[in-house]
């Protein structure tokens, strides 16, 4: 798995030290935790801080690792497994840009934007304004807050989101 995911050949990873799939500027700092780990300082080691590796073909790519001392053919070894985080912090980014471009949209938006769960609860609103600025909204009943024939009316909406899995638009009067 090792040879298809960086790229060299099983002859040229043998040659290799692992400090040469680091690049230049995480390499001093490996070769010290790697001392730290040899001398017996330390058993088992998480490696979970945004490690980068270089691929034979120069990209890069982010890896998350655990390694543990044992013997191999009655030799000293380390034992990693290495993780490929590349695709799972891409999406964690693309998620963090999406939220940021979200609450910006819904913190700006001049409409009072709500998410209120299948029971009835408001999960998020964007602000409350009179007569409700001194209550706690969210958490509540949507119906404790709706007018007269609110109830009736968003409990039809909810189940019409049940059916058809469609945002819905309520206009409340005032």
């Amino acid at each position: 798995a090792f040879v298809a995911q960086y790229g060299w050949t099983r002859d040229e990873l043998l040659r290799m030290r692992m400090s040469e799939v680091r690049p230049p500027e995480q390499r001093a700092h490996f070769e010290q935790s790697l001392r730290k780990f040899s001398d017996g300082e330390a058993r088992d080691v998480v490696f979970d801080a945004p490690w980068k590796h270089h691929r034979k073909d120069g990209s890069r790519i982010d890896i998350r690792g655990y390694a543990t001392r044992t013997v191999f053919a009655g030799r000293p070894a380390i034992l990693a497994v290495l993780v490929d985080e590349t695709p799972r912090r891409a999406i964690e980014m693309r998620w963090r840009e999406a939220d940021a471009m979200w609450r910006s949209l819904v913190d700006t938006s001049p409409d009072v934007v709500t998410i209120i769960d299948m029971e009835g609860t408001m999960l998020f609103i964007n602000r409350v304004g009179p007569p409700f600025e001194n209550r706690q909204v969210v958490g509540s009943k949507v119906w404790d807050v709706t007018g007269e024939g609110g109830p009736a009316r968003m409990q039809q909406l909810l189940e019409r989101v049940a059916r058809t899995r469609e945002a819905v638009v309520y206009e409340a009067k005032g």
